[in-house]
């Protein structure tokens, strides 16, 4: 059977088990290979299952066949479905029903129809259970939906692939792998994408190169003269392109459910499911030339934004083959027009054409899908993969998409913290079951109703929404958690209705960038529609998800938290009498109660209204009334910069240095407020990029009696360096009076702070981010504000080495924390590949996870059970470094290293050039052999034949500085570098001399050398009276051998790699003051004199075997059990290979 007979077969209604055995079965597995067990009926095998399968309107589930994919067994289901049941929105059911059957069975092909209607769509699905010592067991499902109306072009292709190779080759085996590649929705998504992007560059190309749109899009008819500049300019038709498909996805979506160009008359349900495709190829030459203002503008804006139900939703579509259909009522805000809209906007009939072809070869399935229970088409997450990689400058922004499983590990972990805490006298085990696998079973009526209140109550927020991944997350779970709970509360609710209470009370969200603000909203309205039998009109999320910068509501200096609030001071401010302003007197607020009450209601009103003219007079009063507290709170304070300034300037006395400093201050805060100002007189709103007004616009939240806040805030936040573009960031939020601020540092952990500042007592954040800062230097601002005493770390995942974004190499942590007394108490847990499987399976987390205290003033290092064990082990018998003889010093600093280190052929060039054997005698002793930090090995070293001119400064009292006149040859080498030699900041007393050094005789004695930045951590031995750059770092004192080898050992690099701060590319910084804290044993001469041998030995002849030997001593040393030795190596072994 070819592809396109394929493809046609499963476009049928449902043919009846035999035929699908026949034409799909049978060719792809091999006649012989598929073993009838004669309709066994799993329903009267199991009786358990009858009252699930009632419940969710399955009749009969019949086991139709049974084949053998190498050792593993693969059963194929018939399961009949009442007529009765919607599918797509018995969802929750049906997976219930699957996951009891997967109890049973290894691998399931399940066909799953309607019993009465089979003409109607049936799936094809494909489940399949894994079973590891990790993960434990877990089942995934993956369907296809087939039938009348569906595309089927993805099943037919994959399915056409194994079934031609089994044609080609009929011996060839086909495995569980193939099933799950032919499955496969990660695939079929990457693929969509490349295409969507393709049509979607090609309709910025046209823009940009036809110049009446430019001129109306850019304002430029001609592009700008570098490709920075052209970028920036072009990014309008961007915009407008991204807008422009994304509402032509959305009516995809929105084709499945039927609701576009329904007969008149006929019942939403009964509209073609390519409405879209079949409008335009109806069109004639002109329209389709004219498209997009001729026919899709029309239709976005007096179809779907226009309320015509009064007319029965007729809708004329200008078409003559179309005519007049019915078009549902959108309303929410997403077709409505602005500026770009009502500009000119023709693109080629081809292009249209083109795109409508694609979109047309795939499903489109309207309810996101599930880690573990996939539809294989394109869901409404793809919106969001759509946004966050055609995301403007992705790397600058910092955003990566978040897999599916990280969302749902974060958001059920976080939900369930958070009914743990607001629920104390609940057990904790029920909630786990109720939030994982929605298990309501014995649980009473009255405990139903607390949990329900308790999730109907909660506010969650996402700060940096993206796509609205996480806030998404959170809604389905909220959803079925609650669904699951319905048959046991009083009264019946909807899907739709309980999905639009928990969209209009429970989620909150913010962005900077529109597209994702838009994005969000756009998936938001999908779930609404999913559930929905008929169309709606869709509430308004203005003031919902909305734009701005959430790390800031302050601007300059002045905080603007409190403008909402009643019975702020109106002006006119009062001055003294020399002008100034009475700046405390100068927070404005909206001024009366009944203003503030007018406010909250416009804000409730405008999640419902569907009126037009009231959508935009609520949105203008409500802005504006912002807009004039906001001026009203600045105007005064840039009124008294100004005032100083001119006092200032017009001083007859020189400026005082003080005064000159303070010049500048309100210069910069008069720069910085004036354009501000003037913007919101122009336009009534302040820019939507300047701040984010969180008390204002989400005053509901922080005005709860007693929980003042969120009780949730999740997110992935960007990750961006804030020195970049030349500290711009940092410049900016240094007005926010983030304790956390570090300018080298990267913005994420000012969302740590912002996320805690927001959360309510007991609340609780949740946030992935880059792992640096639990180790890097600039991190420890973060370290220390997270140990602080009222917040409460709970959990910290660390993925270090563990690939999770698909387009990033960041290695990254889930930390989730409490808004209460710090228990000093955080499971932790170091997440490998092999234990990845925590995100699907929290058992996993709680068997691998160890209970740890992380300090304020350290780097935060994640160990397993056993390596904590062994640290502590390490700490209770050990002694500071810093209590012990050693010292520790750095190397030569010589100001100039061209000049005093020189290759081993120039040495000899001075050699011989010296006047006599004395003088060559005494140069040659002058110049030394010296290791650079790079030439550092493990219990070695490459020496790169470098040499150092050791003119030191002397030792007072002891003995005299180097006398160049003395060294005539040497004198004439350094004379080549004069005006470098004489400049530099570190000399002696002449040019000729190196800057004094206390210690310079310690470099005569044997002591440890080590870099002093290095992934590797290696030392060695040196008894060669080595000189050393300052690049490294030297050790002196007793027991340096024993030393050497604990420092060069696995059990070093366990238990205090992380000790050191962590800089770029996995660099350590081996500074003295992190080296001081190190606990190690204490020995006596004769086990060091036991270790010099073995030291000695290996750095002759370096072998892993004899470095082996020397860990096993110390394994010994410290009474390392054979598990503790293990992880001992092992960690090292990982360690190192992570960083090759």
């Amino acid at each position: 059977m070819t592809t396109t007979h394929l493809k046609q077969f499963l476009q049928q209604p449902y043919p009846g088990k035999a035929a699908f055995l026949r034409h799909v079965l049978e060719p792809l597995f091999g006649a012989g290979n598929v073993h009838d067990t004669f309709d066994e009926s799993l329903l009267d095998r199991h009786p358990h299952l009858l009252s699930m399968a009632r419940t969710t309107g399955i009749r009969a589930i019949t086991r139709m066949a049974h084949v053998d994919l190498g050792v593993e067994p693969l059963d194929i289901f018939d399961v009949a479905v009442s007529d009765r049941v919607c599918m797509s929105r018995n969802r929750v059911g049906v997976q219930q029903l699957v996951r009891r059957i997967m109890d049973t069975y290894t691998g399931a092909f399940l066909l799953i129809h309607y019993e009465d209607r089979p003409e109607w769509e049936w799936r094809f699905t494909f489940c399949h259970k894994t079973h590891d010592a990790a993960s434990g067991t877990s089942a995934r499902r993956f369907t296809f939906l087939l039938g009348p109306g569906q595309a089927c072009r993805t099943a037919a292709e994959n399915f056409g692939r194994l079934i031609d190779r089994r044609t080609d080759d009929p011996d060839a085996e086909l495995y569980i792998d193939d099933l799950r590649q032919a499955f496969s929705v990660e695939a079929l998504s990457r693929e969509f994408f490349a295409r969507y992007k393709a049509h979607y560059q090609a309709f910025v190309d046209f823009m940009v190169s036809d110049a009446p749109m430019r001129q109306d899009f850019t304002g430029t008819p001609q592009p700008a003269d570098t490709p920075e500049a052209r970028h920036r300019e072009e990014k309008p038709i961007r915009d407008y392109v991204k807008k422009l498909l994304g509402r032509i996805v959305f009516l995809h979506f929105l084709q499945k459910k039927r609701w576009l160009g329904v007969p008149l008359g006929a019942p939403w349900g009964e509209g073609p499911a390519d409405f879209l495709h079949r409008l335009f190829q109806a069109a004639d030459a002109d329209q389709q030339a004219d498209f997009l203002d001729g026919t899709l503008e029309p239709l976005f804006d007096r179809g779907l934004d226009t309320d015509r139900r009064a007319e029965g939703d007729a809708y004329d579509t200008g078409i003559a083959a179309i005519g007049t259909v019915r078009i549902p009522w959108l309303s929410g805000g997403l077709f409505e027009r602005d500026r770009l809209d009502r500009l000119p906007s023709r693109f080629p009939p081809q292009l249209f054409s083109d795109l409508f072809e694609m979109l047309a070869e795939y499903n489109f399935t309207v309810d996101e899908n599930d880690p573990d229970d996939a539809e294989v088409g394109i869901d409404p997450e793809m919106l969001g993969r759509i946004f966050e990689n055609l995301l403007e400058n992705n790397n600058d922004t910092g955003a990566f998409y978040t897999p599916k499983e990280v969302v749902r590990y974060m958001c059920r972990e976080s939900l369930l913290a958070h009914l743990v805490a607001t629920l104390p006298g609940v057990d904790a085990h029920t909630l786990r079951a109720l939030v994982e696998s929605h298990n309501v079973e014995q649980l009473p009526a009255p405990l139903a109703e607390k949990i329900d209140r308790a999730l109907a109550d909660v506010k969650i927020c996402d700060p940096a929404i993206g796509s609205g991944a996480f806030p998404m997350g959170l809604l389905r779970l909220l959803f079925a958690c609650r669904t699951a709970l319905t048959p046991l509360l009083e009264g019946q609710r909807t899907a739709a209705d309980l999905k639009r209470h928990i969209i209009r009370h429970n989620i909150y969200g913010v962005d900077i960038e529109r597209g994702a603000v838009d994005i969000a909203r756009l998936r938001f309205w999908l779930a609404l529609v999913v559930d929905a039998p008929t169309p709606l009109p869709l509430p308004h999320l203005d003031y919902k998800i909305m734009q701005g910068d959430s790390l800031l509501e302050r601007i300059a200096d002045v905080d603007l938290s409190h403008i909402a609030e009643a019975g702020a001071v109106a002006p006119p401010v009062q001055q003294d009498l020399f002008g100034a302003v009475d700046l405390d007197a100068a927070r404005v607020g909206f001024a009366t109660a009944e203003a503030c009450a007018t406010f909250r209601r416009n804000l409730e009103r405008a999640f419902d209204t569907g009126d037009h003219e009231e959508r935009l007079r609520l949105r203008t009063s409500l802005h504006r009334r912002v807009a004039s507290a906001v001026s009203w709170s600045l105007s005064p304070r840039l009124e008294q910069a100004r005032r100083t300034l001119a006092d200032l300037d017009a001083a007859s006395a020189p400026l005082t240095p003080r005064q000159r400093k303070e010049a500048a201050r309100l210069k910069a805060f008069v720069a910085r407020l004036e354009p501000l100002v003037t913007y919101i007189a122009t336009h009534g709103e302040l820019p939507p990029t300047e701040c984010f007004l969180w008390h204002t616009w989400f005053r509901d939240v922080f005005e709860r009696e007693g929980r003042a806040g969120f009780d949730i805030v999740i997110g992935n936040p960007p990750y961006i360096q804030l020195q970049a573009n030349g500290s711009l960031l940092a410049t900016r939020y240094a007005e926010g009076g983030f304790v956390t601020l570090n300018k080298r540092g990267d913005i994420y952990s000012l969302f740590y702070e912002l996320s805690r500042r927001l959360l309510a007592p007991g609340g609780h954040l949740c946030l992935i981010t880059s792992n640096k800062w639990m180790r890097a230097a600039y991190g420890a601002e973060t370290r220390r504000f997270l140990a602080a005493a009222d917040t409460d770390v709970l959990q910290l995942l660390d993925f270090a080495g563990t690939k999770l974004f698909e387009n990033a190499t960041v290695d990254a942590n889930i930390l989730l924390a409490a808004a209460s007394p710090n228990r000093h108490a955080t499971q932790a847990l170091t997440v490998t590949p092999e234990l990845r499987a925590c995100l699907t399976d929290s058992g996993v987390f709680r068997r691998h996870a160890a209970c740890m205290a992380f300090p304020a003033d350290e780097s935060w290092v994640v160990l397993s059970p056993i390596e904590a064990s062994i640290k502590r082990k390490i700490e209770a018998v050990g002694t500071p470094l810093r209590e012990w003889d050693i010292h520790i010093y750095r190397g030569v600093l010589t100001g100039c290293n061209e000049a005093f280190i020189i290759p081993t052929a120039r040495r000899d060039e001075i050699l011989a050039a010296c006047r006599d054997e004395d003088e060559r005698r005494r140069t040659a002793e002058l110049i030394r052999p010296i290791l650079r930090g790079r030439d550092i090995k493990r219990y070695g070293y490459e020496w790169a034949e470098l040499w150092i001119i050791g003119t030191h400064n002397g030792v007072r009292g002891k003995f005299p500085r180097i006398d160049i006149d003395d060294y005539p040859a040497v004198k004439a080498h350094l004379d080549q570098y004069w005006d470098k030699i004489a400049a530099r900041d570190d000399q002696g007393a002449t040019p000729y001399n190196l800057r004094n050094c206390a210690y310079w005789e310690d470099f005569d004695e044997q002591k440890i050398i080590y870099p002093n930045m290095t992934k590797f951590l290696p030392f060695y031995y040196d008894k060669k009276k080595f000189l050393q750059n300052d690049k490294s770092f030297m050790i002196t004192g007793k027991h340096l051998a024993y030393l050497t080898a604990f420092f060069n050992s696995s059990l070093f690099k366990l238990c205090f790699r992380d000790n050191f701060p962590e800089l770029l590319g996995g660099t350590r910084e081996l500074r003295k003051v992190f080296f001081d804290k190190i606990p190690v044993l204490a020995v006596d001469d004769e086990t060091n004199a036991k270790f010099a041998v073995l030291v000695e030995d290996v750095q002759q002849a370096y072998s892993e075997e004899k470095a082996a030997k020397i860990d096993q001593l110390l394994f010994d040393l410290y009474n390392l059990s054979e598990e503790e030795r293990d992880s001992c190596t092992r960690c090292s072994l990982n360690c190192d290979s992570a960083l090759l």
